[in-house]
Order: C-alpha cells, then sequence, then structure tokens
C-alpha cells in the first residue's frame, strides 16, 4: 500500500511539472479593438546550451532519486523504468520547445485578466 501511494505521488508530482511544459501557446489579447499577438520570445544558441545542460542535470537527479527508491525497495525496477522513460520523452518535449516554457510567466491567458504584479501591468502606486 505505502509502495504504491508513493509510486502516485511521483507520478502525479511528474505529472504536473510536464503539463506546463507539453504545449505551445500563441494567443492574441484584445486590446480594444485591435488584436495583438504575443509572439514567443527566442532564446541565443548559448542560452540553449545552458538551460539544456541545467534540464540534464535535474533530470539526471531525479532519475537518480528514482534509483534510490528501488535501492531501498520503494520502487519496483518495471516502475521505476516506467517514470526514467517519461522522464525522457518530458525533456525531448522540452528540446522541441526550444527551452521555452509554453506558457508566459505572470503572462496572460485566454480569457483570464493579467495579474495584478504581471510584466506590462501598470501600477497605481
Amino acid at each position: 500500500m505505502k509502495k504504491m501511494s508513493l509510486l502516485l505521488i511521483m507520478a502525479c508530482v511528474l505529472s504536473f511539472t510536464s503539463i506546463g511544459i507539453s504545449n505551445t501557446v500563441v494567443h492574441a489579447a484584445e486590446n480594444g479593438d485591435n488584436q495583438t499577438k504575443q509572439t514567443r520570445p527566442t532564446l541565443t544558441e548559448q542560452q540553449k546550451a545552458e538551460l539544456a545542460a541545467m534540464h540534464k542535470e535535474v533530470m539526471e537527479k531525479e532519475k537518480a532519486i528514482v534509483e534510490k527508491y528501488v535501492e531501498f525497495g520503494v520502487m519496483s525496477k518495471q516502475n521505476a523504468d516506467m517514470l526514467k522513460n517519461h522522464m525522457d520523452k518530458r525533456f525531448e518535449r522540452i528540446q522541441a520547445n526550444g527551452y521555452i516554457p509554453p506558457h508566459p510567466f505572470g503572462g496572460t491567458h485566454p480569457g483570464k485578466p493579467p495579474h495584478e504584479n504581471s510584466p506590462g501591468t501598470e501600477s497605481n502606486e
């Protein structure tokens, strides 16, 4: 029971971390009668290489944690392999998106007003 609970928790954590990375979004924001498109930023090759190294480091640490769970008998080798395969696919999606998150941090989503502290919003101070 404890093994199943831990596996379920780990699967949820990993799926939540990949949800924000899995889809690319470019949306239009209404501004009066005009619609302006928000375009995705681009990174230089050096920036991409730096982010790639960081993502790889994090992924390797996550895989090491999974291996420890197997070593300690908390998780089966089969479940660990499945989880590590999911991590590899997540990294491939990150690479495919050019290391750019699919949703703008602090930006607006279609149909939602911007957060008061979002970049580009005026403060009334």
